[in-house]
């Protein structure tokens, strides 16, 4: 299909959400055991499902009035100096052992320059606002801290980061991408053991199968009133098959932010990479094919990372 201006990215632009959920009742209907099968696959996967996010690491070395940024931490419970502070999020799922994931081309496509203040003032407003103890800090002292890390973020390179479903950081490497695909194949240093989601080119799916997607959609709007951090589950089917780069239809809901992350079906088996849906509709969401997916990883030189090669 082509990208046109029915359709939208599944990634979050980080400020045109809250105007959304003020216009529109955004469905979205998390995780709900319908039987043992899903349930299981849900719970096999879900650990391979990670954040990502484009961030600027808030060095306390170079940030300015560094015990006003300290005293907001107080305020927060949480810290602040020296973490990956997001600007945009989306979705990324583990296809091997060695720290290899896959995500949609469009979430690591870095924010221009032009844009990139815009989006960090937005969701540092986000990342910080949950927390704060009225009271605790005076405007004024909000409005420096708020102007301090826009001049920071500035002079600050954008990187990629994952973020586990136990809530570590990782910076990320992009090791390729594909924007016709809308595929990006990232590296980590991965701690401790993880079981990927593999890319198997010998399954199978068929228009009426059932399928899930698992993924973190709305995270800066759904961290407002979430304390715990997990991906969250959609169920549906597979509506039709097209003959375009996203090829699978179907109807396991997704929302900004579940973009790069897993389709599967109730076996936990991939099927291919959310990537998008159109708006003003119910149900049309879009992935790219896992068979594609396989092509392109042996296109660039990534066979060993097909289950089977």
């Amino acid at each position: 299909m082509r990208k046109s201006d029915a359709t939208i990215y599944a990634a979050l632009p980080p400020r045109l959400f809250f105007f959304l959920i003020l216009l529109t009742i955004m469905p979205v209907r998390l995780f709900a055991q319908e039987g043992e099968k899903d349930g299981n696959a849900y719970l096999k996967r879900k650990d391979a499902v990670f954040l990502v996010n484009q961030a600027v690491y808030l060095d306390s070395g170079k940030i300015g009035n560094r015990a006003l940024f300290e005293k907001l931490e107080r305020a927060l419970g949480k810290k602040v100096l020296d973490q990956y502070i997001p600007i945009s999020g989306g979705t990324a799922f583990l296809i091997n052992g060695k720290g290899s994931f896959i995500t949609a081309e469009h979430v690591v496509r870095i924010v221009p320059d032009d844009k990139k203040n815009e989006y960090a003032g937005w969701s540092f407003f986000q990342y910080i606002s949950k927390n704060a103890l009225p009271g605790y800090m005076t405007r004024d002292e909000l409005h420096f801290i708020c102007v301090e890390y826009i001049n920071y973020v500035k002079k600050t390179k954008v990187v990629i980061s994952l973020k586990s479903p136990a809530g570590k950081d990782y910076p990320a490497r992009v090791i390729d991408s594909d924007s016709v695909l809308d595929l990006a194949l990232l590296k980590i240093e991965l701690e401790g053991k993880v079981e990927p989601i593999p890319v198997d080119r010998n399954v199978g799916f068929s228009v009426g199968k059932t399928v899930m997607s698992i993924g973190y959609p709305l995270p800066f709007i759904m961290d407002q009133f979430l304390d715990d951090f997990q991906p969250t589950v959609t169920n549906g089917i597979i509506s039709a098959k097209r003959n375009d780069a996203w090829d699978i239809q179907h109807t396991a809901s997704i929302n900004p932010g579940n973009s790069g992350g897993p389709l599967l079906d109730m076996e936990g088996r991939l099927i291919g990479v959310n990537v998008g849906l159109v708006t003003k509709a119910n149900d049309i969401y879009f992935a790219t094919n896992a068979h594609k997916l396989a092509d392109w990883l042996k296109s660039i030189g990534q066979a060993e990372l097909i289950d089977g090669n």
